[in-house]
This record gives C-alpha cells, sequence and structure tokens, in this order.
C-alpha cells in the first residue's frame, strides 16, 4: 500500500488541464494520461487544506457538506457509475459507495441537515478507498476492453462521465475551500495565481447587431459531453449591447458605496430574502461574499488561500441577486446576458457543427484549463474579433435564461438526473467558463446552470437591450409544464389525479384506480398495532403514499432513486400544490394541478434521493417500511432485501408489493428473485425473508391491481401482491 500511496503523492502538484479526451481516437496511455491528470488536479487543491479540518462539521457555506465529502464523493462516483453500467462487476466498498453517493447539493431538498446526519469517518480511511478506486480505475483501462470510439451507448461512456464529474468537482472543491477560513489554509506550493495590473480600462458598451445563432453538441462529437449539451436551437437575436468585459471590483464598488445592498426596488422579492436572511448569516450582508471590510473601512479580497489587497481590475464574483440589482441599479434595460447573446459575442456565432474547436483549445488564448491558479484582470488576455474581452474563462458569468433542454434533449441511463431536477425556473445558466473549468466544462458546448444564491467562480456581463427579454423567450423563462418530463407526469397522474382524468370513460376497471393511496391504507391497517412512529416508502416516486401514510404515522420519509420524483415530492411538501401536464394524444397536453390534502401535516414528511441496493446507513431504523413496485425494477434486488435487518426496528413492520414484472433490461436473468428455475417469486420472498429473521404475517396475499395512464387512450394495467411481513430478528448495526 505505501508504493500505490506514492502514486498519488506523486500526482500531488499537478498543474494545467489536459484537453479533454478525443473518444474516437484516445489510446489506453490517453485514458490513463487523463485519469492522472484528473485525479492529480483533486490532489494537488485539497493538499492545500489541512487534514484535521476536512471533517470539520462547521463548513464556510451551511448550504454544503464538509469537504471530507467532496473528497470522498468523486472517487466513489467511478464505482457507482461504472456498477451501473457493468463495466466493475464488484463495488470497492459498498458502505462508502452509499455514504458519499449523492452529491446535487444545490438542489433544494439538499438545504437542511446537510452535515448533522452522519459521523465522517477519518480522513485516513477515505485516502485509502480513493487509492483502492484509482487502482481499479487503472487496472480497467490497462487489462480491460477499451473499443473504439467511445459512444452514448458504450459501457465506458461511464469512465468518460465519472472523469468529466470529477472535474465538475474540482471547481465546486475550490469554491469551498475559497470560503474555509485562511487559518485552516496553506497555499499548495504549485499554485500560480495571475497578477493584478491595478485600475481597470472603461468597460464600455459593443452594439451587436441583429443576427442568427445555431448551438448545440452534434450526436457525432468526438467528446464526452452531458445530456443538456446534445440538441439543436437556432436563434435569432436582436440587436443588443453588452460590455465589452465582465463587470470588474472596481466597478461594483461604485454599487456597494450608493447602498445597493440597502434598496429594496433593486431586488427582486427572492433576491430580497436571500439579501435579509442568507446573506446575513454569511456575515456579509452589504458587499460581495470575497470583499473583506478592513478596520479603516477600506476592503480587501478573500483570495483562494489568503486575504490580500483588492485587485480592481479582476473580475467581481457575485450570485445571481446581486448581478440582477447591480443592472437594475444601472437604469432601464440593463440585465445579463442570455445563452443566445452569449454565442452572439463569441468569435464563432455557430456552435452546432463544432465551430472553432481544437483540441489544445482555447486556454491557449482564455484563463482557462488551470492556467492560473485564480481569477485575472479583465483585459488579461487579447480580446476577441468583435472586441469582447473573456468571452471563455477568468470567471463565468450569469444568464438570464432558467435551465432547459436543447431540442431533442435526452438523458442518459447512467446518469438520468444530472440535469433535468434542475429544469425547475429555479436554476439560471452560466456561460464560457472560469480559471478552473477544465475538460468538457471549458469547451464551448458547456451548458451549466446554478441556484440564483449560490456562489462558484462566477461574476457577470452587462447588456442593455430595448426589450426587458429577446425573442427566445422559451429558454429564458420556460413553460412550467417542462418542469416534468412525460414519466414524472405519467407518475403525477397516477399519484394525484382525480379518477375522471386517470380513467376518462365510463367502462374499465375502476377499482384499479388510486392504488397509492390504497397501499399506503395497508400499510397502516397492518401496523397499527405496533403504534409506528417512523416509517419508510422505499421507491416512493413523486409521494403520494409518502403524504397518506403521514395521516397516522408522526414521520414517514419518501426514498426515490431518481431526483425528478424527488424533486416533485419536496416541492409538494414545501407548498401543498404542483403543476404537471396530462397527455392527451401526440404533444396535445392539458394541464393540471396536483395537492395534498389539507388534513395531512406535511411537515411529517421528508423526501431524499437514494440507491435501494445501497442505502447510508445513517437513516436509522423504521416502524414501518414499504416496499412498493420497486423489487422489480431493481439491478440486485437482493441487496434491497437484505439491508432490512438493519433497517427495521424489531417487531417492525415489512408491506411488499410487486407485479413481478421480470425483465433484463431492469434486472439481470440472475438476479431475479424468483420467476425461472420452477420457483415463484412468492416463494423465493419466503425463503429469503426467513434467511434474513422476517415472519409472514398474513398467510393469504392480498392482490393489488393499479392503472396508469399514459394518454387519453393507452393504458397500462397490473396486479400487485401485496405481502407482510414482521421483523422478529435482532438489528446488527454496521460500525464505520
Amino acid at each position: 500500500m505505501e508504493a500505490q500511496n506514492k502514486r498519488l503523492e506523486d500526482l500531488r502538484g499537478t498543474w494545467q488541464s489536459l484537453p479533454t479526451l478525443r473518444l474516437d481516437s484516445c489510446s489506453r496511455e490517453d485514458i490513463l494520461a487523463y485519469i492522472d491528470n484528473t485525479w492529480g488536479l483533486e490532489e494537488t487543491l485539497f493538499s492545500g487544506v489541512k487534514d484535521e479540518d476536512l471533517t470539520l462539521p462547521e463548513t464556510a457555506n451551511p448550504l454544503r457538506r464538509p469537504l471530507v465529502f467532496y473528497l470522498a464523493h468523486t472517487a466513489v462516483s467511478y464505482v457507482n457509475k461504472m456498477w451501473l453500467a457493468k463495466v466493475i462487476k464488484e463495488r470497492v466498498d459498498p458502505y462508502f459507495e452509499s455514504l458519499f453517493a449523492v452529491g446535487v447539493d444545490e438542489m433544494s431538498w439538499d438545504d437542511k441537515n446537510l452535515n448533522t446526519d452522519c459521523e465522517w469517518p477519518p480522513v485516513k480511511q477515505v485516502r485509502e478507498y480513493r487509492q483502492k478506486v484509482y487502482d481499479v480505475m487503472c487496472d480497467i483501462v490497462k487489462n480491460g476492453d477499451v473499443t473504439l470510439p467511445i459512444t452514448w451507448n458504450s459501457p465506458l461512456w461511464s469512465l468518460a462521465m465519472t472523469l468529466e464529474h470529477h472535474r465538475i468537482h474540482l471547481e465546486t472543491s475550490a469554491v469551498l475551500i475559497h470560503e474555509l477560513d485562511v487559518s485552516k489554509l496553506q497555499r499548495p506550493k504549485e499554485w500560480i495565481e495571475a497578477p493584478t495590473h491595478g485600475e481597470p480600462p472603461a468597460n464600455e458598451l459593443i452594439t451587436v447587431p441583429e443576427g442568427v445563432v445555431r448551438y448545440g453538441k452534434p450526436r457525432n462529437f468526438p467528446s464526452y459531453g452531458w445530456d443538456n449539451e446534445y440538441g439543436r436551437k437556432e436563434v435569432k437575436v436582436p440587436t443588443f449591447k453588452a460590455s465589452k468585459s465582465k463587470t470588474t471590483n472596481r466597478e461594483f464598488l461604485a454599487f456597494v458605496e450608493a447602498g445597493g445592498y440597502d434598496k429594496r426596488e433593486l431586488w427582486t422579492d427572492e433576491g430580497w430574502r436571500w439579501r435579509s436572511s442568507t446573506a446575513a448569516v454569511s456575515g456579509c450582508p452589504k458587499h460581495p461574499h470575497f470583499w473583506v471590510k478592513a478596520e479603516d473601512n477600506t476592503f480587501k479580497y478573500r483570495a483562494m488561500w489568503d486575504v490580500r489587497d483588492m485587485p480592481w481590475d479582476w473580475p467581481v464574483e457575485v450570485n445571481y441577486h446581486e448581478a440582477h440589482a447591480y443592472c437594475n441599479w444601472l437604469g432601464e434595460g440593463y440585465r445579463v446576458i442570455t445563452e443566445a447573446e452569449w454565442h452572439r459575442i463569441r468569435d464563432n456565432h455557430d456552435a452546432a457543427d463544432g465551430g472553432e474547436v481544437v483540441w489544445a483549445g482555447i486556454e491557449k488564448k482564455a484563463n482557462i484549463q488551470m492556467t492560473y491558479g485564480s481569477a485575472s484582470p479583465v483585459n488579461m488576455f487579447p480580446p476577441n474579433k468583435l472586441g469582447f474581452y473573456d468571452v471563455h474563462g477568468n470567471v463565468w458569468e450569469w444568464g438570464e435564461d432558467h435551465f432547459y433542454g436543447l431540442p431533442g434533449f435526452e438523458a442518459h441511463p447512467y446518469y438520468d438526473d444530472f440535469s433535468s431536477p434542475c429544469f425547475d425556473s429555479e436554476h439560471n445558466m452560466m456561460f464560457g467558463g472560469s480559471w478552473i473549468s477544465t475538460g468538457d466544462e471549458a469547451s464551448i458546448f458547456a451548458r451549466f446552470a446554478f441556484r440564483r444564491h449560490f456562489f462558484q467562480h462566477l461574476g457577470f456581463r452587462v447588456c442593455h437591450s430595448v426589450n426587458a427579454l429577446p425573442a427566445n423567450s422559451e429558454s429564458v423563462r420556460p413553460n412550467p409544464l417542462y418542469e416534468t418530463d412525460k414519466v414524472a407526469a405519467e407518475y403525477m397522474l397516477f399519484h394525484y389525479g382525480d379518477d375522471k382524468d386517470q380513467l376518462p370513460f365510463e367502462f374499465g376497471p375502476r377499482d384499479a384506480l388510486n392504488y397509492p393511496v390504497k397501499i399506503a391504507q395497508e400499510c397502516l391497517r397492518i401496523s397499527r398495532d405496533i403504534n409506528p412512529q417512523r416509517a419508510l416508502d422505499l421507491g416512493c416516486s413523486v409521494g403520494r403514499s409518502t403524504f397518506e401514510m403521514a395521516k397516522e404515522i408522526p414521520y414517514v420519509l419518501g426514498v426515490d432513486f431518481s431526483a425528478r420524483f424527488i424533486s416533485c415530492g419536496c416541492k409538494l411538501k414545501e407548498t401543498g400544490e404542483l403543476e404537471y401536464s396530462m397527455l392527451e394524444e401526440g404533444e396535445a397536453a392539458l394541464a393540471r394541478v396536483a395537492t395534498v390534502s389539507a388534513d395531512i401535516d406535511r411537515s411529517r414528511t421528508d423526501f431524499k434521493q437514494g440507491d435501494a441496493c445501497n442505502l447510508p446507513h445513517f437513516i436509522g431504523a423504521f416502524d414501518v417500511v414499504l416496499l412498493s413496485n420497486l423489487l422489480d425494477r431493481l439491478s440486485v434486488p437482493l441487496l434491497c432485501l437484505q439491508r432490512l435487518p438493519t433497517l427495521v426496528t424489531p417487531k417492525g413492520i415489512v408491506v411488499i408489493a410487486s407485479p413481478y414484472t421480470w425483465m433484463d433490461e431492469f434486472t439481470p436473468r440472475d438476479n431475479w428473485l424468483g420467476g425461472k428455475d420452477g420457483e415463484t417469486s412468492f416463494d423465493a420472498l419466503k425463503r429469503i425473508m426467513k434467511t434474513l429473521d422476517f415472519e409472514l404475517l398474513e398467510s393469504e396475499t392480498k392482490e393489488l391491481p393499479f392503472f396508469l395512464r399514459e394518454h387519453r387512450r393507452k393504458y397500462q394495467f397490473g396486479v400487485s401482491q401485496v405481502t407482510f411481513w414482521r421483523n422478529v430478528g435482532i438489528p446488527v448495526e454496521r460500525p464505520l
């Protein structure tokens, strides 16, 4: 192990990024070099934080986890995604791969209890785990099947995916380190920061004439791309003006000195709520997050590793709310840029056909791909042919657009919740990359978004238009119905639709309607004698059974693998209602609103994303656990059942409902629970549950029909067998 650990130690000191892999022609050596470069950049970054401070629960940002989580999460993702793609056959450490799995901490449901719901393992264990994963990845490339080209449908797309995911978190972790107290930091000896040249140049507006842009990544482009990058969009952009550089610290000082943070009329309602609460908690309610007010009332700058004199010619780093307020302060018609406008100010307007892509790329003429370890003067690199500085690199720039999918959007099955949960009108887009954007993030095709109150290496460029928003308003302010895709909309109707919507004809199996309510009632009926206090709805979908069980049980947790489904449950918990679409035929749909009954105390519920085959142990034990129509959609259903002894309290109840629709698409045949070799699924369940110390409560199984509408004239009818089990064993806790 010492020799192996020496390899990761040797990677510390990696500086500057390799260009993203060409997946049509890369060799095994190219892939190994990209792995080393990716891990090395992160090792260099984390070498700047003292190990004893990585596990501290107190973070500078209460919406983020301790840094040790991110150190482990990037490694865990390789195993989880490549296990899903069947590239690896065994997990490295299932406990770690559950504990550190879900890192979507800029989603609304992750805003609470991030750092108090478990005890994080020692950093030494995390580093040992990282070494094991690194060795596994290198072995796969050296000795596994590497067939070119690696495409969207290739199993090794999962390796490209996790490498680029790793690079995204390089940037995320840098922001978190940027927010830590400098006493916890030690500047890596290799770190190269940009100079400041003093006062910035005048930032004039440049007129951009009306024109057409086309953007979206071609499916056959030979580099990795995230799902939201693919598609094609053509937009006619009206004439507008844009500042030649991003807004500098010097320019933003005028807004601060004019009392912009105190002028309610400049802020949106959402922005003012942030200004009044979150900003006050963060300790900088009247100036940017990375400014430090000195004793003489002048401002210093919090750089990555220290506090120094303010670099007035660097771009200011703010969230969307601050950028929006600044533009309002400038006057009518001012705002941040849109996606289509950002493509207009590039040298090459057309990013739908590859444009000027060079694999060594734009980092030669921009502060990107770790050219420097900091932002830089806005005029340090030459302007493009149109006169604009830093269209790529330095810091990202906020966009006016809400995040959305391009025409032709399709989620990838290895990461189906990467983009779509953010198509919610709560995430604004950002463009151009930053100094620490590498790989795909540094591409002209990159499309990313953040919630408006979040900080990143992110500033803004001022635009001015006679129109408040340009003609491509469907992307800037998308239809809220877009927020739910076809499958999520079907399940919203299945859970919350009224009888006439679910089955609009007088004939048909009406006793199959309202299945989510009926299965919840079965859970309540079978468990009343134990007076349950905690229930788990595992595979909760969009949450109707979770809410129904909360009528009698004080706490009900809904868990689902789909972040889209969990997003719906969280919004219903927060507001009690959620709009969705009901498909009639073709593309014709009707708007509907799901509501949670007023007699349900929604505060009794909670929703979390999770993998039923690898649930975290810190969620605790429950008196009632419901597995509804779940088992036959799991890759390894036995792993889910084997977790029950530590998931269910002594004498607790498990309710299992399933139509046993075993399909290789979801569950490899070797992993089916019955339905083969002369054994029924019920017989298999009895055999397995007995070994787990669960007794069958009712000898007669219950048959519960369900009915799911796809559109007005197409439906799915099924029948779930419902079985009830009691835990008669003694739970064994797994230690850290």
